[in-house]
């Protein structure tokens, strides 16, 4: 996303919010989303494959938690 500086400035509080909030929503959203299509199809092959799953998640958010900070 490209944006001038005096753009950022000059532009309304609310549409500012707007415009940078969205795609963040629009991203917790759909994750969960992901997640729950995961369990669903995964749900059919058996109980140690959903455990498989929820210890993975937790790796997964760690790993997020390590790496997508040290980018920003």
């Amino acid at each position: 996303m490209k944006t001038n500086k005096s753009t950022l400035v000059t532009m309304p509080v609310g549409r500012r919010l707007l415009k940078f909030s969205l795609p963040a929503i629009a991203g917790m959203i759909v994750n969960p989303l992901d997640n729950l299509v995961d369990r669903i199809f995964v749900s059919r092959i058996g109980d140690l494959a959903m455990t498989g799953i929820g210890m993975s998640l937790s790796f997964m958010l760690m790993i997020f938690l390590v790496i997508l900070p040290a980018q920003g």
